[in-house]
């Protein structure tokens, strides 16, 4: 029986068997993007051989290299650790010196032992399940999460939830997206043109023609992690007014466009940011209710050249653009400097939280999604 087996499977005289005919549950293209941006080794419990076949049949020679896939001959099978451990060493990680302040790492598997193989390994590997096809999600999914799974997927696609894998063929999409936008705005007042990327590393070139208001639109962008690219053309001979609402407004605009359908955000986002002897406090629900409850107590009417209403009216604008509820205020601060950078980078701490997605290099780490509500 087992002869006839191993001609069935590997095939005779020059028919195929059925190991030609098996499938590959994610598509190479996924597992290309994946690989693009994270090291990545293979765990399996096929031997070497069979491992090499399926993996040249399916074109993923270049993204499993043959010194990066763990067989069944180096060792112990899952739910045993030495797979996992061994796949890590690897890929040049020291098992032993991880913490729980360690960059991220993803064990992605569909069956108990592989869940049980990345806990067992005992050094921060988060564990994350997916769903076969044809098999049923909602028992799969309980019976993964019972043997411990951070998280399970319901298809493989979905791990652009839990991955940056760049641009997808959804723009502004928040699920394996890159969420960015442009904006030109161009008044009888203002010219403006604008990018933003809500999964920057919080660099900014910022020229609106305000000296302070570019102070405080840098620190947003620093401090959000927001990268930021703005220029703005302003009537500043006639007042402050039209360059700081214009600006407020495109840069409202494109955090819109670029949180596109907002699937998988944290939504909510708080933060309180002291600067000396100022504290602010901000809160913030992307509901698509715009709404705006600004209070910063200045008592000068100007900072630098920027008057101090123009301050308030901004982030009053942006809220609107936004589409958000925000809560801004300043809790105490004698310097107007100081209370109104306070505010600035509270807002954008909030910001950071609240357009958290479910990904495991974005904190804070947070996952939901309808078998765990």
């Amino acid at each position: 029986i087992k002869d006839r087996f191993q001609e069935l499977y590997l095939g005779v005289d020059g028919k195929k068997g059925l190991r030609d005919n098996e499938t590959l549950i994610p598509s190479k293209n996924l597992l290309q993007r994946i690989a693009d941006r994270y090291p990545v080794a293979i765990v399996t419990g096929r031997p070497r051989d069979e491992a090499d076949y399926f993996l040249q049949l399916h074109g993923l020679d270049q993204i499993f290299p043959k010194h990066l896939r763990v067989c069944m001959e180096d060792g112990p099978a899952k739910p045993a650790a030495e797979p996992v451990l061994l796949a890590l060493s690897k890929l040049g990680i020291d098992a032993k010196a991880r913490t729980s302040s360690s960059a991220p790492i993803l064990m992605l598997g569909d069956t108990v032992d592989d869940v049980h193989a990345c806990l067992n390994a005992d050094c921060f590997v988060t564990p994350v399940g997916f769903v076969p096809p044809t098999k049923a999600a909602l028992k799969v999914s309980k019976v993964l999460y019972a043997a411990g799974a951070e998280r399970v997927l319901e298809t493989m696609d979905d791990i652009g939830s839990i991955l940056n894998l760049g641009a997808s063929t959804t723009p502004g999409s928040c699920v394996g997206g890159a969420r960015s936008a442009y904006v030109a705005r161009k008044t009888k007042e203002t010219d403006i043109k604008l990018t933003l990327n809500l999964d920057g590393r919080g660099t900014s070139k910022v020229c609106s023609g305000i000296g302070f208001y570019d102070h405080m639109l840098t620190a947003l962008s620093k401090h959000s992690r927001m990268d930021l690219s703005l220029t703005c053309k302003g009537d500043l001979h006639v007042d402050d007014h039209h360059t700081t609402e214009d600006v407020a407004l495109a840069l409202g605009t494109a955090f819109k466009q670029a949180l596109g359908d907002k699937k998988g955000i944290t939504r909510f986002g708080s933060a309180t940011v002291p600067l000396d002897e100022a504290l602010a406090r901000a809160v913030v629900d992307i509901s698509g209710r715009p709404s705006a409850h600004v209070a910063l107590g200045f008592k000068r009417e100007r900072v630098g050249s920027l008057s101090t209403e123009m301050l308030e009216h901004a982030l009053e604008s942006f809220a609107v653009a936004a589409g958000i509820t925000l809560h801004v205020e300043c809790l105490k601060g004698k310097n107007d400097h100081h209370r109104a950078e306070s505010a600035f980078k509270a807002l954008a701490r909030a910001l950071r939280m609240a357009v958290s997605v479910a990904r495991l290099n974005v904190f804070p780490f947070y996952f939901e999604d309808k078998y765990t509500r």
